[in-house]
C-alpha cells in the first residue's frame, strides 16, 4: 500500500493498547475468527477499545475488521515469533482439519514431519469434500514441511500437489512438478509412476503421451496397479490413434493384470471400462463389461477423465439410447461437480454436447460446448478444443452457418495433426464432407470423406455409430456415379445395423440402398428401400437423419410422378428442417417441392408442419406418437392440432380425416396426383 496510507493505519493502531493489538493478531491469524475463538485465546477485555477506535466490531458471534488493511497491517507488523506464537495456539484450540493443519503449518520456523503428515491429512480432507485448489495450497505447505534428506517423503507430496493442481485447473504447474521429479529419478518402479503421471497430465497430445506410457511399461517393474493402469491408457491411445487392434490388446493385458488386484478398485474399473469402449469399437458384445466396471466405480482420481459411466454414456450414443446416454452423462456431470473436479467437466460436456447434437437440441449442444470450452480454457486445457472443434463445427453446419463450420474443423484438423488425434481428425473431415453435401458438391464431399472411411476400415472399425459420415458418403459417390463403391458402403452399414441391431444404421443404409437403386433407373425398387428406411426410422430420437431420408423418398416419388405422396413426405421433411434450424436443407426441401408440377392443392392453409401434425392424426396416430415421430412434446402436438381444428372448422380426428381425404380427392382430380 501507499506509504502515506500505511502510515495512517499504523497511527490508528499505534493508539491502542499492547494487549488489544495482540488480541488483534490473533484475528488477524484466523480464517474465521469469533468471539469464542477470541476469548479462549486471549482476553476479551481490551475488545472494547478496539471498538471504540472503529477498527474491528463483534458481529453475532462473528468478529471483523471494519476494513481488511487492519488485518494485513497488524499481522505484517507483528514480529514472526509473534505469529508462530499465535498459530501455535491457535493449532491447539481449532480441530477443523484444514484450519487446524494451516496454524500448525505457520507455528513452526522449520521442517517438521509431524506438521507435513499433519498436512498430508487435511489435504485429503479438502480433496474428499471437492476442493483440490485447497488440497493444492496445503500440499504445498506438507512440502515445505518435510524434512530434506527424507527425499521419498518429499517426492510422494509433490506428486500429490501435482495432481491437485491439474484439477484445480493448473495442468502447466502439475507437468512442470512432475518433470523436475523425473530429472531426480533413475529409472525405477518410482521412476515409471512419474513417467505415467506425467503421461495423464499431457492429455490430449496422443504422440506425447505414447511415449511416455511405452517408456514407464519398460520400468515398470512388478507394481501390477501401475501396470494395469499403463496398459488401460495405452488401449485409449490405440482408440485415439485409431489403432483398434492395439487398443484391444492392450485393454485386454491391463484386465487380466487388474484382475489379480483385489484392493485396488479403481484399476480394475479404469482397465474394464476402457477395454469395453475397444470392445464395442470393434463389434464385440461388451455391456457386461462396463456393467463390472460400474461395480467398481468409486471415488474420482487425479484428472479422472473417463469414469466407467462417462464411458458408458458414450457407447449408449453410438447405439442410439440417446435418453438413456443423457441420464448417464448428466448424473456423472452432477457427481464431478460434487467433488470439485471441474477441471475434468469439459470431457462430459462435450459428450453431452455430441448426444443433444444427434437427438436435434442442437441450443442445447452448443450450451454445453460453449461451457465446456470455457473450463477447458480457464483450466490452460487448450489442445482439447481438438475434441471441440468437430463438434463445433458439426453445429455451425447444421445451423447454417458455413463459413464458421469450415475454420472449426480446419482448426480442429490442425490440432489434432500436432497432436496425433486420428479419432478427432475423422470427426472433422465428417463435418467438412456434410458441409460440401450441403453445398451440392460431391466431388469436394468425396475428397474429404473418401481417407476417412479407408481409416475407419483400416483400423476395423464396426461400431455404425461412432462416425455416422457412411451415408454421407454414399450419397456423394452416387452423384459422381461411383455405384459399385456406393453399393459396398452401403452393404456394410447395413449388415453393421443388423449385427448390432443399431436403429440409425438400419435406417440410413436402407436410404443408401434407395438412393442407388434410384440411380440406376429403378425407381420402385428404391421406394422398396426408402419405405424400410422410415419404418427404421421409427422410434429413433435423431430428427435430422429422418429429415434426409424423407428428402430422398420425396424426390423418387417426384420423379415417379406421384405428386401427392411426395409433396406430403417433402412437407413433412420441410418441417423437420425448420423446427431443427437447419436452413441449407430446408431449402433442398423448398427446391424438390417446387419441381412437383401443378399448383400445390391448398384447401387448409395449414403451414408446413400443421400439414404434418394433421396428415399423422388423420393416420390415426396418437398425440404421444406423433410428438415422438416429429420430435416436438405433446403440447406443442396438442397446441398445433387446436389451430389445424379451427382453420378446417372440425371438430374431431374422424372429420378430420374425412377432411383431409376430400381435399385429396379434389387435388387428384385437377391433375395434381
Amino acid at each position: 500500500m501507499p506509504p502515506d496510507l500505511q502510515g495512517l493505519l499504523r497511527g490508528r493502531l499505534a493508539r491502542l493498547s499492547a494487549e488489544a493489538r495482540d488480541g488483534l493478531l490473533v484475528v488477524a491469524s484466523a480464517a474465521t475468527p469469533t468471539v469464542g475463538l477470541l476469548e479462549a485465546v486471549h482476553d476479551l477485555a481490551p475488545f472494547d477499545d478496539v471498538e471504540r477506535a472503529g477498527i474491528a466490531h463483534a458481529s453475532g458471534t462473528r468478529i471483523e475488521f471494519t476494513h481488511p488493511l487492519f488485518a494485513s497491517t497488524i499481522y505484517a507488523d507483528a514480529s514472526a515469533s509473534s505469529r508462530r506464537a499465535v498459530h501455535h495456539r491457535l493449532a491447539q484450540i481449532i480441530s477443523d482439519p484444514e484450519e487446524h493443519g494451516r496454524h500448525l503449518a505457520l507455528s513452526v520456523s522449520h521442517p517438521d514431519e509431524h506438521v507435513a503428515a499433519t498436512l498430508d491429512r487435511a489435504a485429503l480432507h479438502a480433496r474428499a469434500r471437492g476442493a483440490p485448489q485447497s488440497a493444492a495450497d496445503l500440499c504445498e505447505l506438507a512440502l515445505a514441511a518435510t524434512p530434506a534428506d527424507d527425499a521419498e517423503s518429499h517426492r510422494r507430496r509433490a506428486t500429490s500437489l501435482a495432481g491437485n493442481l491439474y484439477d484445480a485447473g493448473d495442468p502447466d504447474g502439475a507437468r512442470s512438478i512432475m518433470a523436475t521429479i523425473l530429472r531426480d529419478l533413475e529409472a525405477c518402479e518410482e521412476r515409471a509412476d512419474a513417467l505415467y503421471l506425467l503421461s495423464v497430465f499431457s492429455w490430449p497430445d496422443v504422440r506425447r503421451v505414447s511415449e511416455l506410457l511405452e517408456q514407464a511399461l519398460v520400468e515398470v517393474g512388478d507394481d501390477a496397479g501401475l501396470r494395469s493402469r499403463i496398459l488401460s491408457d495405452l488401449c485409449w491411445v490405440g482408440v485415439d490413434s485409431c489403432d483398434l487392434a492395439a487398443a484391444v490388446q492392450r485393454g485386454r493385458e491391463a484386465v487380466v493384470v487388474a484382475e489379480g488386484i483385489e484392493d485396488r478398485p479403481f484399476v480394475r474399473g479404469l482397465a474394464l471400462s476402457v477395454f469395453a469402449l475397444a470392445e464395442c469399437l470393434s463389434g464385440r458384445p461388451a455391456e457386461h463389461l462396463l456393467a463390472q466396471a460400474l461395480s467398481f466405480q468409486g471415488p474420482l482420481a487425479h484428472a479422472d477423465l473417463a469414469s466407467p459411466a462417462t464411458c458408458l454414456g458414450r457407447q449408449l450414443t453410438w447405439a442410439g439410447e440417446l435418453d438413456e446416454a443423457r441420464q448417464m452423462l448428466t448424473s456423472e456431470l452432477a457427481r464431478y461437480r460434487r467433488h470439485g473436479h471441474e477441471s475434468a467437466c469439459w470431457v462430459i460436456l462435450s459428450r453431452l454436447g455430441e448426444v443433444e447434437y444427434r437427438a436435434g437440441r442442437w441450443e442445447l449442444a452448443a450450451a454445453h460446448t460453449q461451457e465446456a470450452e470455457q473450463i477447458a480454457l480457464e483450466a490452460g486445457l487448450s489442445e482439447t478444443l481438438g475434441e471441440l472443434h468437430p463438434l463445433r463445427a458439426a453445429l455451425a453446419c447444421a445451423r447454417g452457418d458455413l463459413v464458421a463450420a469450415r475454420r472449426e474443423a480446419s482448426d480442429g484438423l490442425a490440432v489434432c495433426e500436432r497432436t496425433g488425434d486420428r479419432w478427432n481428425e475423422i470427426r472433422c473431415r465428417s463435418v467438412l464432407g456434410l458441409l460440401e453435401l450441403s453445398l451440392d458438391r460431391p466431388a469436394a464431399a468425396h475428397a474429404w470423406l473418401e481417407p476417412a472411411a479407408a481409416a475407419t476400415a483400416a483400423m476395423g472399425l464396426s461400431e455404425p455409430g461412432a462416425f455416422p459420415f457412411v451415408p454421407d458418403e454414399v450419397e456423394a459417390l452416387v452423384a459422381l456415379g461411383d455405384f459399385e463403391k456406393a453399393r459396398c458402403l452401403s452393404d456394410r452399414l447395413e449388415e453393421q445395423g443388423q449385427r448390432l441391431d443399431r436403429r440409425l444404421a438400419l435406417a440410413t443404409g436402407a436410404r443408401c440402398r434407395g438412393l442407388v437403386s434410384s440411380a440406376l433407373g429403378d425407381p420402385p425398387g428404391a421406394m422398396t428401400h426408402l419405405r424400410r428406411a422410415l419404418e427404421r426410422h421409427d422410434g429413433d430420437p435423431q430428427p435430422f437423419e429422418l429429415g434426409r431420408t424423407l428428402l430422398v423418398t420425396g424426390g423418387v416419388q417426384r420423379r415417379m410422378k406421384q405428386k401427392a405422396p411426395a409433396r406430403a413426405t417433402l412437407t413433412r421433411a420441410l418441417a423437420i428442417f425448420e423446427q431443427l434450424g437447419a436452413p441449407a436443407w430446408a431449402e433442398k426441401a423448398r427446391s424438390e417441392l417446387a419441381r412437383i408440377g401443378g399448383r400445390a392443392p391448398s384447401p387448409t392453409g395449414l403451414t408446413p408442419t400443421e400439414q404434418q401434425v394433421a396428415h399423422l392424426v388423420a393416420e390415426g396416430r396418437t398425440n404421444r406418437e406423433v410428438a415422438r415421430m416429429l420430435f416436438v412434446s405433446v403440447n406443442t402436438v396438442e397446441a398445433n392440432l387446436k389451430r389445424i381444428f379451427r382453420k378446417l372448422g372440425v371438430r374431431s380426428r374422424t372429420e378430420l380425416a374425412n377432411r383431409l381425404a376430400t381435399a385429396r380427392g379434389d387435388a387428384e382430380t385437377h391433375g395434381f396426383r
